[in-house]
């Protein structure tokens, strides 16, 4: 009897072991960072970033998923074992997730118009101008982040009936949208536009492309793991591997795939090493 009490526990704790060695990526379609369909699939940036990351953790199991922005946050507040492999930081986020030191590093979200819009010519316009203003509608993916500044203008309620929020697995979808007139602008990175208009074989550019006033020019994504004793563990795990990947050259060419002529300024170089390395 004892002996089989001891088997039951011994399988009951293996299973748990295992159980917990496992890191379950979700991933979201968000091309050209992530692509999991289609003629360019697995060929994504983040998705040759997520590659390294992988061979370097053999200590663990790794299951890739297929999943929205806000199913993905939604499983990280439950505690559930998934990670994202990039995620923006931001104050409420940090209430429920661990983040490891920066995993990518690119340009900046940009405000993204029609190109028939009648807007002024400038480089940047001012998002807060914009949603003050009524007179244009903005289109968003629920869950997606832009990062404290950008959020705590989105989300101000005077603003929220000119802004349309809606769950997709594709951020291509909103720049479909706005093409087709049904939003007028969204927010997006400007790699995300040149891949649109590459995917669909467009001879011309289909949108306006504006900086966002007061922006920083490049911005940076941690690996996300629910904040308990597990997503602790294994941040600490990537925070190693990492600290070795990030300045291997096989790593920075993984990262500037699909936006190599930015990625090779020298305003992004002195950012990668002064900054990206560093933190």
């Amino acid at each position: 009897m004892l002996k089989l009490i001891f088997l039951s526990f011994f399988l009951i704790s293996y299973s748990l072991t295992v159980f917990g060695e496992t890191i379950v990526w979700q991933m979201n379609h968000a091309p050209p960072a992530t692509i999991v369909e289609g003629k360019y699939k697995g060929e994504g940036f983040l998705d040759l970033i997520l590659k390294q990351l992988i061979t370097a953790l053999p200590q663990y199991e790794h299951q890739i998923i297929v999943s929205s922005m806000a199913r993905s946050i939604f499983e990280l507040q439950k505690q559930k074992n998934v990670c994202l492999p990039a995620l923006f930081v931001t104050n409420k986020r940090k209430e429920f997730v661990y983040f490891s030191k920066a995993s990518v590093a690119h340009p900046s979200h940009r405000i993204v118009f029609n190109r028939k819009i009648n807007l002024s010519q400038k480089n940047e316009l001012s998002l807060r101008g914009l949603l003050e203003n009524k007179t244009y509608v903005l289109g968003l993916d629920n869950g997606r982040s832009f990062g404290n500044k950008i959020d705590g203008i989105i989300t101000q309620k005077p603003y929220l009936d000119n802004v349309y929020f809606f769950s997709s697995e594709s951020p291509n979808r909103l720049l479909h949208m706005v093409k087709k007139g049904r939003v007028d602008y969204t927010i997006t990175y400007p790699f995300q536009v040149s891949y649109y208009n590459k995917y669909n074989d467009f001879n011309i550019d289909e949108f306006k492309i504006f900086k966002i006033s007061g922006a920083k020019k490049y911005v940076t994504g941690q690996v996300a793991c629910p904040k308990t004793v597990w997503g602790k563990k294994v941040i600490k795990d990537i925070d190693i591997v990492l600290k070795k990947l990030k300045p291997t050259k096989n790593y920075y060419q993984a990262l500037s795939k699909w936006w190599e002529t930015e990625a090779h300024s020298d305003d992004f170089i002195k950012y990668y090493n002064d900054v990206f390395l560093e933190n």
